[in-house]
């Protein structure tokens, strides 16, 4: 579907969640309870390497990642055990399990 969509459009940007493969695994124990099994979503593949995309699609461009939550959700959102988590975790191979991609190809104004 990625490749088509650079190859139909003469350029544009993508943002969307990425998940490396311990993501993966966790996203799909979460799939069979409460209301993510109620939307009916499907995990079918990781991206461990974002740069993974810019060989598999010809003319992606990997720009940057960033990730779940950002600080500012964090602060607004969370209470103080949930920051101190998700600030250990980011000193771990744990910040990678799922984070927010962006990429463009072609002309991008």
């Amino acid at each position: 579907m990625l490749r088509r969509v650079v190859e139909h459009f003469p350029g544009g940007e993508m943002l969307f969640d990425g998940y490396n493969r311990l993501g993966v695994a966790w996203l799909r124990a979460s799939l069979k309870v409460g209301p993510i099994k109620a939307r009916g979503a499907h995990v079918e593949w990781a991206i461990d390497d974002p740069h993974d995309l810019e060989r598999t699609v010809p003319g992606l461009v990997f720009d940057t990642e960033w990730p779940f939550p950002s600080e500012t959700e964090l602060r607004r959102h969370y209470g103080s055990l949930a920051r101190h988590a998700t600030h250990a975790f980011a000193r771990t191979p744990l910040r990678r399990m799922g984070r927010g991609l962006r990429y463009h190809f072609g002309a991008v104004d």
